[in-house]
């Protein structure tokens, strides 16, 4: 399953769709690695928003961006808001990312973490 943008889904031509917001994809045993690996890259590199891997087996969903090297594992409830949702979590994403290259920073320039700052 996937969601795309609305007015690219309005032109009922596939060859339009070509954002992806959030694509879900159901585990089986014979297509779970093809669906861990080479889609889950596949769907990264085109830049799909969010990527689900749902794992009925598990009672698990893997929750893939763009830029994971690894997934968020819900084990309780995934909910999907929409554009407003993606936006937010980027947000975040890149302020964790530049606070973690700013610590990084700091802790190899021989400061000490937590001096007041």
């Amino acid at each position: 399953m996937f969601v795309t943008d609305l007015e690219e889904a309005r032109t009922s031509d596939w060859s339009s769709m070509q954002t992806l917001l959030l694509v879900v994809e159901v585990l089986s045993p014979g297509t779970a690695r093809q669906d861990r690996f080479a889609k889950r890259r596949l769907y990264q590199e085109a830049g799909a928003a969010l990527y689900w891997i749902v794992n009925p087996d598990e009672k698990t969903v893997e929750v893939w961006t763009p830029e994971a090297r690894f997934p968020a594992v819900e084990r309780r409830r995934v909910v999907w808001r929409g554009r407003r949702q993606q936006t937010e979590a980027r947000r975040r994403s890149t302020r964790l990312r530049h606070t973690h290259q700013y610590w990084s920073r700091e802790r190899g320039a021989g400061s000490r973490v937590g001096k007041g700052r």
